[in-house]
């Protein structure tokens, strides 16, 4: 639960950043870090996000379908018995 926790801090800690509510990693919206290239750094931020978040949602996918296939197998089993 601490990891979902940590995924949802770190997304709408980024966003508050993108509505100007927050800065983010101490930078506000429309400042640039020092050693970031151009004003369009948070980009990079955002695809990571996203990527780690697709990568957990498909993962939970997977596990989803593998309970799925196991109660069919299950059904398919008690049905063949009866």
């Amino acid at each position: 639960m601490s990891d979902t926790n940590n995924r949802d801090d770190e997304l709408n800690n980024l966003l508050g950043f993108l509505y100007g509510e927050n800065s983010y990693n101490g930078v506000w919206f429309r400042s640039t870090p020092e050693g970031a290239n151009g004003a369009y750094w948070w980009r990079k931020e955002l695809r990571r996000l996203i990527k780690k978040e697709r990568e957990v949602i498909r993962k939970e996918y997977v596990a989803q379908v593998k309970v799925l296939e196991q109660q069919v197998t299950a059904l398919k089993d008690k049905q063949e018995k009866e």
